[in-house]
């Protein structure tokens, strides 16, 4: 899986920069403003609060750990709300999963340090799985050992959803958010 999440080609990582919902600023350390500029993003374009979720780099995860609402019991969170240096509580809404694959944007133009961290609902992005992984195996004689090669058909799209206003209108990525951060 963290193949298919970091391949440079078709990857997830290349997504971030399109999305047509941005905040933050390129290398620079997330603000929780910028996390409530996600969600207030979302909520104004209709998108349901149920399955949200969060796609942030570990310099995104760390920055948070470092704001006191998300990590204080004077501010209601739980006891065990840092769990294996994660934040484990909902951010907002959004569920929050850390990945260091987050900084390979190829399409970007990243430096070191930058990254696009997502804001989404679970329908705004697709994996396309037209082969599940399937194992090869062989055992080479030259080598003396055996040979293992995992293959699978797949590729990521940003969904476009239509519109739910009268009239009709063109479809949007109103479901992703993207900041801009380290």
């Amino acid at each position: 899986m963290a193949f298919i999440e970091g391949d440079l080609t078709s990857g997830l990582v290349s997504l971030g920069s399109s999305f047509s919902g941005l905040g933050g600023t390129l290398g620079a350390p997330p603000a929780d403003d910028d996390v409530i500029a996600a969600k207030t993003a979302l909520d104004i374009r209709g998108v349901p609060a149920k399955d949200r979720f969060a796609w942030v780099t570990p310099g995104f995860a760390n920055t948070l750990l470092g704001i006191d609402k998300f990590t204080s019991k004077d501010f209601g969170a739980p006891a065990d709300v840092v769990k294996n240096g994660e934040v484990s509580t909902m951010l907002y809404g959004f569920k929050t999963m850390v990945s260091n694959l987050a900084y390979n944007n190829p399409s970007g133009g990243l430096a070191a340090g930058q990254s696009y961290n997502w804001f989404c609902h679970k329908r705004g992005v697709a994996l396309v799985m037209q082969r599940a992984p399937k194992v090869h195996t062989d055992y080479i004689i030259l080598e003396t050992a055996d040979g293992v090669l995992i293959d699978a058909i797949y590729n990521f799209l940003e969904r476009l959803i239509p519109p739910s206003t009268l009239g009709g209108g063109a479809a949007d990525d109103k479901f992703n958010y993207a900041i801009r951060a380290n």
